[in-house]
Formats: structure tokens, C-alpha cells, sequence
């Protein structure tokens, strides 16, 4: 029996043993390849999960799931992998799952970085996508994190110094808050540089420079908004510097059917939807009434809150993070897209953020103290943080080590609250999958013209939210083909009138917000959810169609002429 822990951060080894296990025992929903392998070799897990007695996930609309782009973000693979299981239990004992496996197909991709997460459980301090060394030259006297004290972990440096940027708290003199731009030196109070724990390489005993060497950053590495090292770290000089970036867009790309792209990244408790780099003007006005639906749903059903990239969400630059996957699956291929930042450790520690943005970069004293006490309240401080420690470094002198443990505070949460962070993420993949295009062959009546002809009336219906061609952005970008009828023949039948291939109009679905309609004034607009379709036959035979009505999928039927 499929077996997984959900309050627990799993290896690579145990990952990939579950995904093998769980296409074993459910053969009949389970699907699993390797798209491509990574830096390290290591195999990049694709999984589909659909009824594949109801069709193959080839031809059916797709969700597109993906975690672990950033190495310590570990939570993101857990939530795909909780997410199967999860659902793999429910296939029986929740009608509205076995629908959606019916209808549908999830694209279900836990490690885009299986390197780093591995780098990161193994190393426990955080790098951002890859331990490949950054391809742009260091300089000389960079900092190499690394165990300094022998204590199997790797954590923070303070050295006082009258110039340092830190000074501790007055309320707990463990913490060291940021010095506000007003403190003067004084000999009564003691400010702190603050060095990531390691060794300068080359140290000439005056220069020091703090440069992740393992700085690629895989989520600036898609081709949209694309900005190069220069002017974004961790881009690299080109779109696609990293392998596992060329193998995700290569099996994106070969997949039209996906119609929404979740990408699962920590820390926040926030729905980024796109553009980011763009004006919204840009963009065809459905589709950003659309885009801000699922965000705002998707935030509903987890507490998270929903935010536009491109107004709510700018770093200190100024300028919004390019060449995002979701970014770059909206812009270029015309699918859905949000990015999930699981887990919010501030609002679990009762506090009210305003500016997520600041609190990456410039948390309050307020803020760290309550966070402490929280963690006091919930961990044993030893799971959080490691009282300074008095150190003879043999670069700085007299240092002291310790510090917060942010793997699993800040950047993900405690393994005992995992399983609560992750059944929010698994309601948000559910909400969302349920605006699939839902393409029924209403009807199909064989008509008696005369003794020797018939003649056949098929109506195909969209009973989804999307239509068809997922949103007005991939038609613009040719990202889908035009949808089709091929029509087949057996027996001794004769097709008199009708074609048996030809193109076809997209299924609108029920998503019309412009022009508008409502419970109140009725619905404006043409009824394009439905078409009709003609064909007259002399004979007797089998007649099958097939409607391939792209990121609808593929329906089929058949009927005795």
C-alpha cells in the first residue's frame, strides 16, 4: 500500500521511490517519465495523474504543477507530493476528484532542482537553485559558507565592530536587530557586523565581499522579460542557462493541452499572478479578469492573500523579478499562471503584514520578537535558533556563531506543521483545475432524409469556465492550433455532403465576463459554448469523429449510420 509521511521532508532517493511506487499501485491513473536529468545526473521527475480508461492525459486538458525551483524551498515538492497521494487515497470516497481525474490530466513536477534541494538538506544552509558555481568570475576574497565550529550546522557570524550595521536587542539579547540610521557610535552600546558562517578564500585581511558563488537562480532564467546577469542576479548571460530550465520549457512546449501552471515556491502565503514586467494594458482584458479570478479563489480557499506581480510586488530595484516560469507560461504560451508562496510565519505568529516586500529585506524589532516567541512557544529552541557562541575565527579574530536556523522557520515550516501548509496547496490545485474546459458531445441524431440517405446532427458543448483555446493570450502567440473534425468511416457508407476534415471555432465556456453578464441583466454575447454539425450519408456503416478542440482535448464518438 502506498505509504507517505506528510509532516516530514523527504530526500531525493525517497521521492523518486514514491513516485515509482505510486505508478505501480495505481496503473490505471498513474503515469511517470524523467524529462531530462540535471547538473548532477539526477533524473527530473514528470508525473500525469488522470483516469486513463477515459483517455490519455495526451489528450486531455492538463494542470501543470511544479515545485523546488529555489533549493531550500522544499515545501513546494512536499505539497505535489502530498498532492498525490492525497488525491490517489480519494479516488474512491470523493466524487468531485474522480470527476476531475475523469475530465482531465495534472502535470505533477515536485523537484524543478533536485540538485539543490539535495545540497540543501545535506549542507543545511541555502543556496538558490544549484550547487553548480556561478558561471560569472568572484571576486578574489569572496565568503565560502561552510561549517566554521564543527557543529554540523552552518549559521550566521557577528563581529563587533563600531561600524557594523547590527545592534542587539533590548528585550532579548539574543536577537540583533538592523542599527537605525540614527544610532552614533557610543561606548555604551555595541554594534555587530554580520558574516554568513565561513571562510574568505584569498583573505587579504581588509577586503570582504558576501557573493552566493552558487548563485543561478533558475527563475530568472525563463526566455520572458528575460534580463542578463548585469542587471538581474542569478539570470546568467542567456534565457535557459541551466539545464533543468531547458528541460522544463522542452516538455511545457510539447504539452498544448496545459491549460493553468502553478509554480510553488516558500515563503510568504502569497498568490503572485502576472505579468510582472509588462503593463496590464498589454494584455487582453478577459484574460486578466480571468487571471485575478483563480488568484483571488485561490487565496480564498487557502488564507493566502492574492497579489498583482507587476503593482503589489516589487523588490527594492524597483522593478519586478524577470524571467519567471509563470511569467514566461502566461506571456509566451498563453496558460493561466500564478506562483504560490506556501507558508506565512509572520501570520502564524499573530502579526499583520503590510509591505511583503520589507520583511524579506527589513524585518522590524517587533517582528523578530514575536516571531521568537512564537517559535519558543511551538519548538524546542534548538529546532530555531543557536545562542552566539564565542568563536576564534582565524580570518576575523574573535567572532561569536549562532543565530537563527531559517530553513524551517522562515523558508519552510516546522516539519510538525507541514501537513496543515500542504492541504492548502492541495485545495488550491483542486480549485483551480476546476475551470477546465469541459468539452461533451451533447448530442448526435441520425435523421431519415429518404430511403437512401441519412443524414447526422452532432452538437458539441463546453460545459467548463475556460474555453477551449485556454485564453485569447495563446491564440496571439500562436502558442495552440486551430481545433479540428476528422471524421472516419467503416462499412459500406458514402459521405454525399460534408467534409471529413476541417477546422473548427473555439468553445467559449462560461467565462464571458466582457461582455458582462449577470443574475440581474442576463447575459450579453453570442452563445459560443455550442456548436452544430452536419453531414449526410448513403450506406450502411460505422461513422466515428473526432473533435480535437486543443486545450479542450480530445472528445470522441461514434454511431451506427
Amino acid at each position: 500500500m502506498l505509504k507517505w509521511n506528510p509532516n516530514k521532508y523527504h530526500s531525493y532517493e525517497e521521492i523518486t521511490a514514491f513516485l515509482k511506487e505510486a505508478a505501480i499501485e495505481y496503473p490505471d491513473y498513474v503515469s511517470l517519465e524523467s524529462i531530462g536529468t540535471s547538473h548532477e545526473k539526477r533524473k527530473i521527475w514528470l508525473l500525469s495523474l488522470t483516469n486513463k480508461k477515459t483517455g490519455s492525459h495526451e489528450d486531455k486538458p492538463s494542470l501543470w504543477v511544479d515545485g523546488n525551483t529555489h533549493a531550500s524551498e522544499i515545501t513546494g515538492a512536499e505539497a505535489c507530493l502530498n498532492f498525490i497521494y492525497t488525491t490517489l487515497n480519494q479516488i474512491k470516497k470523493n466524487s468531485e476528484v474522480q470527476f476531475l481525474l475523469d475530465k482531465m490530466n495534472f502535470y505533477i513536477l515536485p523537484q524543478v532542482s533536485p540538485d539543490g534541494a539535495e545540497f540543501f538538506l545535506k549542507n543545511k544552509f541555502e543556496i538558490r537553485s544549484s550547487p553548480k558555481i556561478h558561471p560569472t568570475p568572484s571576486t578574489h576574497e569572496n565568503l565560502i559558507q561552510q561549517d566554521v565550529d564543527g557543529d554540523g550546522e552552518v549559521l550566521l557570524m557577528r563581529k563587533e565592530d563600531p561600524a557594523g550595521a547590527f545592534k542587539k536587542s533590548t528585550s532579548n539579547k539574543d536577537l540583533l536587530i538592523q542599527r537605525k540610521a540614527f544610532d552614533l557610535p557610543s561606548p555604551k552600546e555595541k554594534f555587530y557586523k554580520l558574516y554568513k558562517e565561513g571562510f574568505f578564500q584569498n583573505y587579504d585581511g581588509y577586503h570582504q565581499t558576501q557573493e552566493n558563488p552558487y548563485g543561478f537562480d533558475f527563475n530568472r532564467h525563463f526566455p520572458a522579460g528575460f534580463r542578463p546577469e548585469g542587471t538581474q542576479k542569478g539570470a546568467g548571460a542567456s534565457p535557459a542557462a541551466s539545464v533543468e530550465v531547458r528541460h522544463f520549457i522542452d516538455a511545457f512546449v510539447s504539452r498544448p493541452r496545459i491549460f493553468a501552471h502553478l509554480a510553488l515556491h516558500t515563503y510568504g502565503g502569497l498568490i503572485l499572478r502576472p505579468p510582472a514586467n509588462s503593463p496590464e494594458e498589454k494584455f487582453d482584458l478577459q484574460d486578466l479578469l480571468i487571471l485575478k479570478n483563480l488568484a483571488d479563489e485561490a487565496a480564498r480557499v487557502s488564507g493566502y492573500e492574492s497579489l498583482s506581480t507587476a503593482q503589489d510586488f516589487k523588490y527594492y530595484s524597483r522593478e519586478s523579478e524577470a524571467g519567471t516560469a509563470d511569467e514566461w507560461s502566461f506571456d509566451h504560451r498563453g496558460v493561466y499562471s500564478m506562483t504560490v508562496e506556501i507558508w506565512d510565519l509572520w501570520k502564524a505568529a499573530g502579526l499583520n503584514v503590510k509591505d511583503h516586500v520589507s520583511r524579506y529585506f527589513n524585518p522590524t524589532e517587533t517582528e523578530m520578537l514575536k516571531i521568537f516567541k512564537w517559535a519558543k512557544s511551538k519548538l524546542p529552541i534548538s529546532q530555531f535558533y543557536k545562542p552566539w557562541k564565542k568563536f576564534s575565527h582565524p580570518q576575523l579574530g574573535e567572532v561569536e556563531i549562532g543565530g537563527w536556523k531559517t530553513g524551517f522557520l522562515f523558508r519552510n515550516p516546522p516539519a510538525k506543521l507541514l501537513s496543515k501548509e500542504t492541504q492548502k496547496v492541495r485545495d488550491i490545485i483542486l480549485q483551480i483545475a476546476k475551470v477546465t474546459p469541459l468539452v461533451q458531445v451533447r448530442s448526435m441524431e441520425v435523421q431519415k432524409l429518404d430511403d437512401k440517405t441519412k443524414k447526422l446532427v452532432v452538437v458539441t458543448e463546453n460545459q467548463g469556465f475556460l474555453p477551449t483555446n485556454g485564453s485569447k493570450q495563446a491564440i496571439k502567440t500562436k502558442a495552440i492550433n486551430t481545433p479540428t473534425v476528422t471524421l472516419k468511416t467503416s462499412g459500406k457508407i458514402k459521405l454525399i455532403s460534408g467534409k471529413k476534415h476541417f477546422e473548427i471555432e473555439h468553445l467559449q465556456g462560461r467565462n464571458n465576463f466582457v461582455p458582462f453578464h449577470s443574475p440581474v441583466s442576463g447575459r450579453s454575447g453570442q452563445n459560443t459554448e455550442v456548436a452544430q454539425f452536419e453531414w449526410l450519408f448513403q450506406g450502411e456503416g460505422q461513422v466515428e469523429i473526432v473533435f480535437d478542440y486543443q486545450r479542450g482535448g480530445i472528445v470522441k464518438a461514434s454511431v451506427k449510420i
